[in-house]
């Protein structure tokens, strides 16, 4: 069996999404399935080189899906495409018209606070394009519980629900004498990193044993952000590789009190390393919550506020830090993730090979 990915491009500020394809590959091969990752832009030197690229310039749509059909067997093939709007969709459906089975993963790009934002033009969009388009689909991946519910309110007999996955990460001991608070995104409105500062400079900004380290590719925030960088709130510009990791490993807390994610696999990440997260509804992971592994902050001044104050003044639970990594480690693992994603495509194509 033969799975296609496809992005709208492998971008940076789009990580959040061309990542999380890529999660369990070595998983899923040990089953029989093989995973191929194409990208609906151009790479460029430095990005990831897992993704083809398509040029849609040269190559149109109708044209690629033909190639598909002579390159993979239609009833033993899944398209999988990943984000909204844009090129992937355009894909997915006429693959779909020639007889390949195609799976919609908006990644949050349908949740209400994002559908609000350029509210006429999207809706406009969606009636007309992409709610169309997915009368095609076989089925919908939620990547979060909440988004399956609203998924489900517009599309009622197709939507299924598995999270992303993360790498494993470890325990680690934080230090005694500092405590550290890292945020880790795109420096957009849409991440709440404006009331986190403005909150942050109320609170802790003078205080000598504690550190706000912002990490994340501007994305309209940074003019903004100014006036409260220096001293306790570090920006670290984007990091990648072992430099995330390494702060992930300091950090005692992981705090994204955004206005809206489909499932934020920057929360998942800190938590398998130990950071205990501080994250507000929007991001849709009531699990934390109701399993007591972390705390909530809203996008708002005062929420944000009296978190930061009552958590530095309470001594560091590093046994909660601990549970974190146990539980991202039992319910997150690629493998597990593989694994439940297996089963969903079993119900959809008879040729999903069950491993040796």
């Amino acid at each position: 069996m033969d799975i296609i990915h496809i992005v709208a491009n492998i971008e940076p500020l789009n990580m959040g999404v061309w990542a999380s394809c890529l999660r369990g590959e070595e998983a899923f091969m040990k089953s029989g399935i093989y995973s191929h990752f194409w990208s609906c832009s151009e790479n460029h030197p430095g990005q990831v080189t897992k993704f083809k690229a398509l040029d849609l310039k040269e190559t149109p749509i109708p044209e690629i899906v033909e190639q598909m059909s002579a390159h993979f067997k239609k009833e033993e093939t899944l398209i999988i495409t990943h984000g909204a709007w844009l090129a992937p969709s355009r894909i997915g459906f006429y693959a779909s018209k020639a007889g390949f089975p195609w799976i919609y993963v908006p990644q949050g790009m349908l949740e209400p606070w994002s559908m609000n934002q350029n509210k006429f033009f999207k809706n406009l969009y969606f009636n007309f394009f992409e709610k169309k388009y997915l009368k095609n689909v076989v089925a919908i991946r939620a990547v979060s519980l909440i988004e399956k519910g609203n998924l489900e309110k517009l599309f009622p007999a197709k939507v299924f629900y598995v999270p992303n996955a993360v790498a494993e990460g470890n325990k680690n001991l934080k230090e005694e004498d500092k405590t550290n608070f890292v945020f880790m995104g795109r420096l957009h409105h849409k991440k709440g990193i404006l009331p986190l500062a403005m909150a942050w400079n109320k609170t802790l900004n003078s205080n000598p044993n504690a550190h706000l380290y912002i990490a994340g590719q501007d994305e309209g925030e940074l003019n903004h952000l100014q006036p409260y960088l220096g001293g306790n709130m570090e920006y670290l510009g984007p990091v990648y590789g072992q430099e995330k990791i390494n702060l992930l490993k300091k950090a005692h807390y992981f705090i994204l009190p955004s206005f809206s994610e489909g499932f934020p696999s920057s929360v998942l990440e800190a938590m398998s390393y130990g950071a205990i997260p501080i994250i507000s509804s929007g991001c849709n992971f009531e699990e934390v919550f109701q399993n007591d592994l972390g705390y909530k902050a809203e996008p708002q001044g005062n929420s944000l506020e009296n978190v930061l104050k009552s958590l530095f003044l309470e001594k560091y639970d590093q046994q909660k830090s601990n549970r974190n990594v146990e539980w991202i480690q039992e319910h997150y693992t690629e493998n597990k993730i593989a694994q439940d994603l297996i089963q969903e495509y079993s119900t959809l194509l008879k040729n999903v090979h069950k491993g040796k």
